[in-house]
């Protein structure tokens, strides 16, 4: 979604960027901010265009519009031998992509829908918790007790984000709360499924197909939106394009300059700014309210998060 970053997480790709001994650069810090910040345009963007337009038609041409730049930039890198794989591991992404991928944008966008941007983001940054508790049942990958602590405290920071996180209307809607749980959930599923493939193979090349998979899913749907919920406007379909786009190939490039030019835990530590700059822009730019509670327990589920990443 994301504001999903490569198959594997970024915990691992900042385990394998090092970076030591090399002085911070300034740009690299501009770049780091940079893209957490596109990145946390992203959430409160999709709200503003659910105000014009249905949850399909979003998503279908949103998931149309990244596939096909991922799938530029894995023909520019490794030409039509990338998108090759294997009938196994073909059949493995699938049907990983399948159940995850595609279920988590569309359960993103469900909840989009029907809570706040704020909530949404800070619940579905959740999928770091899941996928320690997944690695941990089907890998057999040990839990530590800094791990089980993060799950803890990342689960009490969910209660404190729904218990005062009430809309103007009243209560959080549950299916709104259920559906951004779901979407970090069945990230967390794709992640975990996709960490035998991303062994042998390039991240790109696994986003790409994954994203050309979910589309043949996804794309289709858009046709049953209702016309009156179709994209109609100009500014629902540049919006459309950005998210298709930005976060992507421009954000992901700084991203990744940023990784060539500081130490990888410096990097990694701007990880958790994306939430932060959902939350302010969604007050900024949608007027939602972020109250004690709310903040108080995206502290909790960041901190939770930041230990159920570790070992």
């Amino acid at each position: 979604m994301w504001h999903r970053h490569a198959p594997g997480g970024v915990a691992g790709l900042l385990r394998r960027a090092g970076l030591r001994g090399r002085a911070p650069e300034p740009r690299g810090y501009a770049a780091a901010f940079g893209a957490t910040l596109l990145w946390g345009v992203s959430t409160p963007l999709v709200k503003v265009l659910l105000a014009q337009a249905g949850v399909l038609a979003i998503g279908s041409a949103r998931s149309a519009v990244a596939t096909l730049v991922l799938s530029v930039l894995l023909w520019l890198r490794h030409g039509r031998s990338g998108f090759v794989l294997s009938r196994d591991e073909l059949l493995r992404l699938a049907f990983v992509t399948s159940a995850g991928w595609v279920v988590c944008q569309i359960a993103w966008l469900v909840a989009l829908a029907r809570i706040s941007a704020a909530v949404t983001i800070i619940l579905s940054n959740t999928s770091p918790m899941f996928v320690a508790l997944m690695a941990a049942l089907w890998l057999h990958e040990p839990l530590g007790r800094r791990a089980l602590a993060g799950l803890v405290v990342s689960f009490a920071g969910i209660l404190l984000v729904i218990g005062g996180g009430s809309e103007p209307s009243g209560p959080l809607d549950l299916l709104g709360v259920g559906a951004a749980l779901l979407s970090a959930a069945t990230w967390a599923g794709y992640t975990v499924g996709c960490r035998s493939l991303l062994k042998r193979h390039d991240p790109l090349r696994i986003a790409a197909l994954s994203s050309i998979i979910a589309s043949c899913w996804i794309v289709p749907l858009g046709f049953f939106e209702p016309p009156e919920s179709r994209i109609r406007s100009l500014e629902v379909l540049l919006g459309t394009l950005y998210l298709g786009v930005v976060p992507h190939v421009i954000a992901n490039m700084l991203f990744y300059f940023a990784l060539r030019r500081l130490p990888a835990v410096q990097v990694g530590a701007f990880q958790y700014t994306v939430p932060l700059w959902a939350v302010v822009l969604s007050a900024v730019w949608l007027g939602e309210a972020i109250t004690p509670p709310l903040i108080a327990g995206m502290l909790l589920v960041l901190a939770g998060v930041r230990l159920a990443q570790q070992r």
